[in-house]
């Protein structure tokens, strides 16, 4: 997966291109874990709210 630096453009103002985007790398890389774990909370989330729905379909 390809990260580019759209999401956080405030460094390139500031910074020389180069060091923009070693911060912009650190950046994603633990954005990426934040979303990752928000994303398997959220799953989390949802599969404990979906009982019914799983009792009601196939088991597992």
């Amino acid at each position: 997966m390809l990260w580019t630096c759209s999401v956080t453009p405030e460094p390139t103002d500031v910074l020389p291109p180069h060091l923009a985007r070693a911060v912009c790398k650190e950046d994603f890389d633990s954005q990426r874990r934040a979303v990752q774990f928000a994303l398997e909370a959220l799953q989390r989330q949802q599969l404990r709210a979906l009982p019914p729905l799983q009792e009601a379909g196939t088991p597992d």
